[in-house]
């Protein structure tokens, strides 16, 4: 007969109450059943956990104490595991909880939810929005979530922990006011122009806080090819940056995958710019264990087609123009 968590149970309790009565008082069984199930766990293991008193117990011997340490481990990780199993298995208690960049936010999140309410044995659906990619990828190991989409990088050391497929690769572009000429982005990129004839709006960017990687960049790119353009607005997020460019106020970078999310009345104001940004590869990411669960894996199925397919076409159908040649000089 081997080792039972029941008999777990029954050590931890004899330890923690002092007593083999009142061990039996706590898990409500008798003493007698208690010095069994000890017994029995004290012959399994080949070795005697306790010293015995007239009460049934006096201390532990050093086995004891390794084992009262590793029951401690072993019955909260039962209990750990049976909770995320009731989050997750239990029909009662179906909970998908979804994170994803503010990026998505928009149509994105319409069609998302579409997909997710044809599953009637979901009872609940979380959407929430973190604008670090790590930061979702660490409420993906801490159960706060368990789907994600996100830069496939931030998963690199954690990825045998996930089911992960990838769904598109994003890109920065330039986003600048639709009333703003070729001719105006070529003289304003010319290093050699005068400060006083730019467009002034070409001489403010909106600055994105976060993510760190992305403003990185950004203020990099602005540095290299606008160095007389100033930083002077700081964002939140790339949608507000992008609210900006459509009010004609600044100029902003912005990921290509929000751009089908965005309102037609933003769109018609804009013009989006390919600066041959460094791809980022996007995916989706599911615990391992919930492609078991059948509710759980077919909406995974559906949001990778989704993602794929609609939202990269989606994507691929955005008109990106070329950036105007700078001028040559002898």
């Amino acid at each position: 007969m081997g080792l039972t968590i029941q008999q777990l149970e029954v050590f931890h309790a004899v330890v923690i109450t002092g007593s083999f009565t009142k061990a039996g008082l706590r898990i409500g069984v008798s003493q007698s059943s208690i010095s069994q199930q000890l017994s029995n766990l004290e012959e399994y293991l080949g070795i005697s956990l306790v010293i015995r008193d007239r009460n049934g117990f006096s201390s532990l011997t050093s086995g004891g104490e390794f084992w009262y340490r590793s029951s401690i481990e072993i019955l909260r990780k039962i209990d750990d595991t049976y909770s995320e199993h009731k989050k997750n298995y239990s029909k009662s208690h179906a909970h998908l909880r979804l994170g994803i960049t503010p990026n998505l936010k928009g149509g994105f999140v319409t069609s998302a939810t579409r997909i997710i309410q044809k599953h009637s044995d979901l009872i609940k659906f979380n959407l929430s929005y973190q604008l670090e990619p790590s930061d979702l990828a660490q409420q993906l190991l801490t159960h706060e979530i368990n789907f994600a989409i996100l830069e496939a990088s931030v998963l690199q050391n954690e990825g045998k922990n996930f089911h992960v497929m990838p769904i598109y690769e994003d890109l920065l572009t330039w986003v600048v006011p639709i009333f703003i000429s070729d001719e105006e982005v070529r003289y304003a990129l010319d290093p050699l122009s005068s400060k006083m004839k730019i467009n002034p709006v070409l001489l403010t960017f909106a600055n994105v806080a976060k993510p760190l990687q992305a403003k990185m960049f950004s203020d990099k790119w602005f540095h290299n090819n606008l160095p007389m353009a100033l930083g002077t607005i700081t964002v939140p997020s790339f949608d507000a940056a992008i609210e900006l460019a459509a009010e004609g106020l600044a100029t902003a970078h912005a990921p290509l995958s929000m751009v089908p999310n965005l309102k037609a009345t933003t769109l018609e104001k804009i013009r989006f710019f390919n600066i041959k940004s460094e791809r980022v590869r996007v995916v989706i990411a599911m615990h391992k264990h919930l492609i078991t669960h059948s509710s759980y894996s077919k909406i995974y199925k559906s949001l990778f087609d989704y993602c794929s397919k609609e939202h990269f076409n989606a994507m691929a159908s955005i008109k990106l123009n070329r950036m105007p040649v700078k001028p040559t000089r002898a």
